[in-house]
Formats: C-alpha cells, structure tokens, sequence
C-alpha cells in the first residue's frame, strides 16, 4: 500500500523577520546543549543530537501568545494542549538523527502532532527528511528537492524558509498507532546556523495548572520570567558614565547581540 503523504508543504506561520528575531532573543541567552531520554527516563546528551536548545512558556508574551494560537487554529487542538516552545540552534556539523516524536505524558497522553517552525535559513543543509516516507507525486521531489543535501536527497524533505512551519501527525486516526512515516531527522547543517521553534501537541491538556485561569474562565498571560533581550536595560552602574563619555558611539565598543551568529558586534 502505497503511503500516504505525510505532510502539507509548507505554510507561513510568522511574521518572518520581526517574530522570528523575537523568539530567537528570547531564547538566545538560556541555550543549553539538547538531550535525548536515556536510560531510565533521564535525560542525557548523546551525540544523536547535537543542538542546543531551551523552552519558552505558553503565553509566555504576546508574540508567543500570537503563534501559540495560530497552531492550535491550524491542528484545531486548543493551546492547552500544547508543550511549551521548544527553541533549537543548530551550529555548523549539527544535527538530530532519524526519531519518532511520539512521547507520552502520563496526564496528557501521547505526542500527536508536532508544528515546526523555522526561525532562519541556514546557508546550506539543515533540511527535515522523512526517510520512511515518500511524496505524494513523483514531480515533488524535482522541484522541492533538486539543491537538497546528501542527508535529504532521495526522501520528503523540506529546507528551511523562515517564517514557515511544517505540521505533521505521529499518531494515525486510530489516536493510538503510530505513524511510522513520520519520523524524521534533523540534517547536518553544512553552513551557517539554523534556528527553529518547535511546538509538540498531545491527545489531552498539557500541565494545565501552569496556564493560569482566570475568574472568567480565560487565560491570564504570565509575567515573562526572563527579560527580552532585544530590549536595552541599563544593567551596570557604568551605563550612564559611559554614555555621558561617548563610550557608546565608538568603534569596537561591544555589545551583545543575541540574534547574530557571533555573540558580540561592533557599535559603529
């Protein structure tokens, strides 16, 4: 039986530059190196997955809020559903091999739909491949995947386009098989970074207790627990002195600057 297609092609969920730049200085100062389960449950780094990564709360502002329900419109499962945004950067060599998305939670159920969200381009590879799956029409894999990487090459895949997001069910209509053509892998960036946002969806509510209610019956939206680093804060005592001095206006005075692939840049 020939499979059926896995995924839509993609569909513009973001407001490319300015949400994607967002989330990415959200993220940017919390990265940690991304783990895999391990033994046990724990969680553990293996060199299966070699990104680093950090979660942004539901509701966490209302940028996230804004695409927050923009997935739950497109799956037509509600917000509280949803885990927290998963934010990943992928350095240069950087990957996730062939895995399934289909963990389980024991008050939400299993993983059954994931919506990936690319935050940038890399400048080579990076793609998402279905190894186990295969197009709809033989002509799709001309035109989607004629510049693929050796890691995507010959399968469904889709390089990264900001602003774009990708929805796929890992559980079939049955809500309790697995759909073994949705595992995936994330390929080997092979220039630049590549930056994504991913939100996993399960069967029923997420930790509904951390979405706070309110007396109507409504989300109440949480202060955000870091500040937004694309926002300026006089953090040391110098600021002023340094400005009053035109510290701030001279060539090779450093600022830090989350959304650049170095962590630093000159003030000119």
């Amino acid at each position: 039986m020939t499979p059926l297609p896995l995924v839509p092609l993609p569909r513009p969920i973001l407001t490319p530059r300015p949400q994607a730049k967002h989330l990415i200085e959200l993220a940017a100062p919390q990265m940690k190196r991304s783990t895999v389960v391990g033994a046990g449950g724990r969680s553990v780094e293996d060199s299966y997955r070699t990104s680093y990564g950090t979660f942004l709360k539901r509701y966490q502002d209302e940028i996230v809020e804004r695409i927050e329900n923009r997935v739950a419109a497109w799956t037509q499962i509600p917000v509280v559903h949803q885990e927290d945004t998963q934010v990943l950067r992928y350095g240069l060599g950087q990957q996730y091999k062939v895995h399934a998305d289909t963990l389980r939670d024991d008050e939400a159920g299993v993983r059954v739909a994931t919506v990936l969200i690319y935050l940038n381009e890399p400048e080579a590879g990076g793609e998402t491949a279905f190894p186990t799956s295969q197009w709809v029409h033989p002509s799709l894999a001309q035109t989607h995947g004629a510049n693929f990487s050796d890691c995507a090459r010959g399968h469904v895949a889709f390089a990264p386009k900001r602003g774009d997001a990708l929805l796929f069910w890992s559980i079939g209509p049955d809500g309790a098989s697995e759909d073994v053509h949705a595992s995936h892998t994330g390929c080997p960036v092979l220039g630049g970074v590549k930056w994504t946002a991913t939100k996993w969806v399960h069967a029923r509510p997420f930790r509904p207790t951390e979405m706070i209610a309110s007396a109507g019956g409504g989300v109440v939206r949480p202060q955000p627990y870091v500040r937004d680093p694309g926002v300026c804060y006089d953090e040391s005592s110098q600021c002023a002195e340094w400005a009053a001095a035109g510290d701030c206006d001279k060539v090779g005075f450093l600022v830090y600057n989350a959304s650049e692939l170095a962590p630093f840049r000159s003030m000119v």
